[in-house]
């Protein structure tokens, strides 16, 4: 262990100057680093923002569309099941109808009062 009672020379003073500049030098260029990437970082999040953003926007776009698809789908089907409920009414109106002509010319064959 060295002895810590004898005085520092010059030599020994400008050693330790040196180093503690050194030292300083480092510690700036550690600062400088971490504000670069703070900076970085700063830049990452408002792209993230802006992506989450955009995304969230985009997301709500398609349901929107999808909902629109749904709806013109199911109005499509109700006007064909509406139109196929007129075409099987306007069927049995014609069967009622030739059913009532054939019994009214079976009637006025077997000379039945119409």
């Amino acid at each position: 262990m060295e002895d810590q009672t004898t005085p520092a020379t010059k030599a020994d003073i400008q050693d330790l100057d040196r180093q503690v500049i050194q030292l300083d030098t480092k510690v700036d260029g550690l600062d400088k680093k971490i504000g670069q990437l703070d900076t970085r970082v700063d830049q990452l999040e408002r792209r993230l923002t802006e992506v989450a953003s955009s995304f969230d926007s985009k997301l709500m776009n398609f349901a929107e569309e999808i909902k629109r698809h749904f709806d013109v789908i199911a109005e499509d089907l109700r006007h064909d099941v509406i139109g196929a409920n007129r075409d099987e009414v306007l069927s049995i109106v014609d069967k009622q109808q030739q059913n009532s002509d054939r019994i009214r010319h079976l009637e006025q064959l077997a000379g039945m009062p119409a």
